[in-house]
């Protein structure tokens, strides 16, 4: 509003001023009023847009979609971003999709591998069962194999990717993998408990 009031005393001094009804100096006394004025409003703005980023750096996004835990500070902690303490504010995991991770004996990466190759490694289908065995949890399908087998157990490490839309699997939890590697058609089976060994046959 005091810049409005400015422009149109500008104007009228500049009017007068060329009628030689007022003098040069209270022109250019008003243009300096208009340009103060002008200067402190984008002053202003600055301090607008300062306080704006300010809020922004106030909330906290996650990279991704994912499912809350429960909170690890009160609301009024303060929270530095240097905080060495190890203590984060919440954990987030990624449900959908989720990975899992599950390893293998080293004997079965050779069949792995040959089911990669003939086609592409998304592909090739895992299974997730409960702990029972039983209890089917979802069908994902093959993300990568680790890059060494682990000399310890001579277990090689594989990891999945479950879409999980009826949220079966938890982060954490502990499943059966099942990956399967070749499909046989039009060949005889027998139940295993049918099958009887003898010294010779």
């Amino acid at each position: 509003a005091q810049l409005a009031n400015a422009r149109l005393t500008l104007g009228r001094s500049t009017q007068l001023a060329s009628r030689s009804f007022a003098p040069q100096a209270t022109v250019d006394a008003q243009a300096a009023a208009v340009a103060q004025l002008v200067a402190q409003i984008k002053s202003d703005q600055a301090a607008i847009d300062a306080a704006k980023l300010n809020v922004d750096y106030c909330t906290i996004r996650a990279p991704f979609d994912g499912r809350m835990g429960l909170r690890q500070m009160d609301p009024g902690t303060v929270v530095r971003f240097a905080d060495t303490s190890g203590v984060g504010i919440v954990t987030i995991s990624q449900v959908h999709p989720i990975a899992v991770l599950f390893s293998l004996p080293q004997q079965q990466l050779p069949a792995v591998q040959a089911a990669m190759a003939r086609s592409a490694a998304d592909s090739v289908p895992v299974t997730a069962f409960a702990s029972d065995n039983t209890t089917k949890l979802g069908v994902g399908t093959l993300l990568t194999v680790d890059n060494a087998i682990d000399s310890t157990s001579g277990t090689i490490r594989l990891k999945a990717l479950f879409a999980n839309t009826d949220n079966k699997l938890w982060p954490g939890q502990f499943v059966q993998a099942e990956v399967l590697v070749g499909s046989r058609n039009n060949v005889l089976t027998v139940p295993s408990i049918a099958v009887q060994h003898a010294q010779d046959r």
